[in-house]
């Protein structure tokens, strides 16, 4: 199972975008590509995110993102007639989802409208922009009109990647490699006592090691110290992403690059500071998934990949919410586990280790099978 934020190609890969560009390029007389002028731009948990040219019925400043799986699966099942019904059941979900979200977040949550649209593609785009382990049959040579959402999204502002931007991301601490191993289990457990049993700890300082080491996201704590606005304004944010999962079950994707940043700006007169939550919304209930899969595993059960994977998503947000509202001084806390997890540490890797060697063996067979 693909989890959030690992599958984000960012601005920077120009070898994939080239790529897709080329297959694109394929498609150039259909009068979409020919209308909208597609460019990849990144890539999220379920979707390729393009920026489109400015066209009249659009609204300016816009990217549109095409989700890939629905995209496969309406070309694979074609003359199934269950297939447009769990589309449009899938469309009406997603568009609460994008109510409920601007309810709980506001301005930082950017414009969203998901509609269900056919889109030109090939066998040979899809599987350029789809990660290796995306499950894909045979799919026949020639351009197939897809059934899929496209989401057309307002664009976050240049400034939300300018020189003073500060990217606000955490990674899987399950993932790194002295945890796997065991060397630095005391750490892991440490970390799980004071944000996700939520035991106080005397020296809050310790939680930006839950940022990754390289890119501006390792400034994030050092600037919440300096700047009383951006403390402000990440305080709201972080206070209602604890209701929002606690009244909800959803979560933010701290994990991807670029999802949420935070920037300067001048308003009325004075330096503020606003978050933006660019690619942070996922639906689908993975915290509440993921939290009766972690009471699973405290109980010694059986679980799939897809609970394991969540217990493992829904962990990670909630040691990065919980460090944020440490730093920041909150009292709020999110809770995951009305019994302590700590101490279960080793017995936990046990399970994601599991996970990660099936993962492994799963992307082995689809290169296997595409090669």
């Amino acid at each position: 199972m693909e989890r959030s934020g690992e599958f984000h190609t960012g601005q920077a890969d120009e070898e994939r975008r080239q790529a897709v560009g080329e297959h694109l390029r394929v498609l150039h007389e259909h009068p979409m590509i020919k209308k909208y002028q597609p460019t990849l731009l990144g890539e999220g948990m379920h979707h390729a995110v393009f920026t489109v040219e400015n066209q009249k019925g659009l609204p300016r400043n816009v990217v549109a993102k095409v989700r890939r799986w629905h995209a496969i699966r309406s070309i694979e099942e074609a003359g199934n007639e269950d297939f447009p019904k769990v589309l449009q059941e899938t469309l009406e979900r997603e568009k609460e989802s994008v109510r409920v979200f601007k309810e709980y977040f506001g301005r930082a949550a950017l414009a969203e409208k998901v509609m269900i649209q056919n889109v030109p593609v090939t066998a040979e785009l899809l599987r350029t922009a789809s990660p290796e382990d995306e499950p894909m049959g045979r799919i026949p040579a020639g351009v197939h009109e897809a059934a899929t959402l496209v989401t057309i999204q307002e664009k976050a502002p240049a400034e939300a990647f300018g020189a003073e931007s500060i990217g606000v991301q955490t990674f899987y601490l399950e993932d790194h490699p002295y945890i796997i191993d065991g060397t630095a289990l005391d750490d892991y457990q440490t970390l799980n006592r004071a944000f996700i049993d939520n035991v106080p700890q005397n020296d809050p300082a310790f939680a930006s090691s839950l940022t990754p080491e390289e890119g501006d996201a390792a400034t994030l704590f050092e600037q919440i110290d300096r700047e009383p606005k951006l403390r402000e304004a990440l305080s709201e944010v972080v206070r209602n992403a604890i209701q929002y999962s606690a009244e909800t079950g959803e979560y933010l994707d701290f994990v991807g690059d670029n999802n949420i940043r935070v920037y300067p700006e001048q308003k009325d007169g004075e330096k503020q500071w606003r978050v933006v939550l660019i690619d942070a919304r996922v639906s689908g209930n993975v915290f509440g998934e993921g939290r009766a899969a972690l009471k699973k595993m405290l109980n010694q059960e059986p679980l799939s990949d897809r609970e394991i994977a969540k217990a493992e998503m829904a962990m990670t947000y909630t040691r990065f919410v919980n460090a944020l509202a440490s730093r920041l001084g909150m009292s709020e806390r999110l809770t995951i586990s009305d019994r302590p997890v700590a101490e279960q540490g080793a017995f936990l890797m046990g399970y994601f280790n599991m996970l990660r060697e099936h993962q492994e063996e799963m992307l082995k067979e689809a290169t296997a099978q595409g090669g």
